[in-house]
C-alpha cells in the first residue's frame, strides 16, 4: 500500500483565524477537500491578524488536530531561523508549500533555509497575488529589493509557483522570466446556502454599500470613499465598511473623507466580520463596493455573487465582463467618472432591475462553481501526475 504523501504548509494564519481573508481560505479549502487524501500540516501564528492575544484554549508548541491538517501553532517570537529549519527537516516531506510571497517568516526564511540547507520536498509557492503590478506598486521598493536578491542567488530555480489563474502565471514570469516553473491551479470554493434577502428591498433613490475587506492601500477603500464624495446630492447612500484596520495612517486618511461627506452619504465602520457571517451578511445589501487594487482570485467577490449581491470591482480581478452577466461591473481605476456613473445608475435602480441583477449574481456564482476543476487540479500537483510548465 502506497503511503500518504506529507506536505508541510507555512501559513501566516489559519483557522481559527478570519482576519487575512482569502488566503486563510484558500489553505482550509484544498484541505477540507483533500485532507482524505494527503497528510496536511500547516504552520502557523497562534493568533489572528493584528490581534495581540492568542486564540483561546488553542495550545501553542505541538501539533493538533484540526479538521483533515495538523496544525502547529507558534507564538511569534518562537518563530525563528532554527525553528523553521528543524520544522524543514522533522519529516521527509513531499511538498513544502509558502502560501504567501513576500513574509519574512513565513515565505522568505523557509524559502532560503529550504535552499541553503538543500532541505526534501518540492517547493511550492503561492504567490497569492502579490506579484500583480497593483500589489508591487505598494512598499515598491522593499519587495523590488528582495525580488532582485531572489533572481541572483538562484533560489527560485527550486521553486514550483502556485497560480490560481493565466493571468497570475503572466505575473510571475513577467518577474521571474519564461523558465519559471508554474502550476495552474484553481481556488477551491464551495458556495454557502442561499440566504433569504429579508426586508432589502431595492427602491430608487435608496442605495446600501458594503465594503468588505483588510483596510489598507491594496483594498483601496479611499478611492471608493472619494467615489462616494463626488456623486451628485440626492437620495440616501449607505456605505458600511467591515474589516481589520491594517494600517492606521491609511485608515485615518480614509477618516478624514468620511468626515467630509455630504448628508446624503452615510458611512459607518462595523468592525471585523468571522467567515461565518459572511454570506447572511452581504443579503442586507445592494451592492459589493470594491474597487481594489489586486486580487488574484477574491474569495469575498464570488462569496458577494453567491448570496446575490452584484458586485462594482476594478478590473484587477478575474471577475471580468461582470456587466453582460447582470453580475456587476468590472472598471479600470483610471475611470473615475465611471465608476461614480455607475454608483448612480445602482443609486436610481427599482426593484424589478435589482432582483434581476440580484438573481444574475447568484446564477454566475453557482455557474462557476459548477464549472471548477481546482480540486483535480490540486490533487494532480501533488499526485504529480501534470508536469510544471
Amino acid at each position: 500500500m502506497t503511503s500518504r504523501k506529507k506536505i508541510l504548509v507555512f501559513s501566516e494564519w489559519y483557522l481559527p483565524g478570519f482576519k487575512a481573508g482569502g488566503p486563510i481560505r484558500s489553505v482550509a479549502e484544498m484541505v477540507r477537500a483533500l485532507g482524505d487524501e494527503f497528510d496536511f500540516y500547516v504552520c502557523t501564528t497562534n493568533r489572528d491578524l493584528g490581534s495581540a492575544n492568542p486564540y483561546p484554549e488553542v495550545p501553542s508548541d505541538t501539533w493538533v488536530q484540526v479538521g483533515s491538517a495538523k496544525v502547529l501553532y507558534l507564538e511569534p517570537s518562537a518563530i525563528t531561523r532554527k525553528k523553521i529549519r528543524s520544522l524543514l527537516t522533522e519529516q521527509p516531506w513531499d511538498f513544502v508549500c509558502l502560501n504567501s510571497m513576500f513574509a519574512m517568516k513565513f515565505a522568505i526564511m523557509p524559502l532560503v533555509l529550504h535552499g541553503i540547507f538543500n532541505t526534501p520536498g518540492q517547493l511550492v509557492l503561492a504567490p497569492r497575488g502579490m506579484l500583480g503590478a497593483g500589489a508591487l506598486a505598494i512598499k515598491s521598493f522593499k519587495k523590488k529589493v528582495f525580488l532582485a536578491i531572489l533572481k541572483t542567488t538562484g533560489l527560485t530555480r527550486r521553486i514550483m509557483w502556485q497560480v490560481t489563474s493565466a493571468e497570475e502565471a503572466v505575473e510571475v514570469r513577467s518577474v521571474f522570466g519564461p523558465s519559471a516553473h508554474i502550476c495552474l491551479t484553481g481556488n477551491i470554493f464551495s458556495l454557502r446556502p442561499l440566504t433569504p434577502r429579508e426586508g432589502n428591498v431595492k427602491m430608487p433613490g435608496i442605495l446600501k454599500l458594503i465594503f468588505l475587506s483588510r483596510i489598507s492601500p491594496k483594498k483601496n477603500l479611499l478611492y471608493a470613499l472619494q467615489r462616494l464624495q463626488k456623486l451628485p446630492v440626492k437620495g440616501q447612500v449607505v456605505l458600511d465598511v467591515y474589516g481589520p484596520p491594517e494600517d492606521g495612517s491609511y485608515w485615518d486618511e480614509c477618516q478624514q473623507v468620511i468626515a467630509q461627506l455630504p448628508p446624503s452619504v452615510q458611512v459607518s465602520y462595523k468592525g471585523e466580520l468571522p467567515s461565518a457571517q459572511v454570506g447572511h451578511t452581504f443579503t442586507k445589501y445592494h451592492f459589493f463596493f470594491f474597487p481594489t487594487r489586486h486580487e488574484n482570485f477574491g474569495h469575498v467577490i464570488i462569496e458577494s455573487l453567491g448570496a446575490g449581491c452584484p458586485v462594482i470591482l476594478s478590473d484587477q480581478t478575474p471577475w471580468r465582463n461582470l456587466e453582460s452577466e447582470k453580475a456587476g461591473w468590472d472598471v479600470p481605476l483610471e475611470d473615475s467618472l465611471r465608476f461614480e456613473s455607475i454608483l448612480v445608475q445602482c443609486l436610481d435602480m427599482g426593484s424589478q432591475v435589482y432582483e434581476e441583477w440580484s438573481m444574475a449574481s447568484r446564477r454566475y456564482a453557482e455557474a462557476f462553481e459548477r464549472s471548477q476543476d481546482a480540486i483535480q487540479q490540486h490533487r494532480n500537483m501533488f499526485g504529480g501526475t501534470i508536469p510544471v510548465n
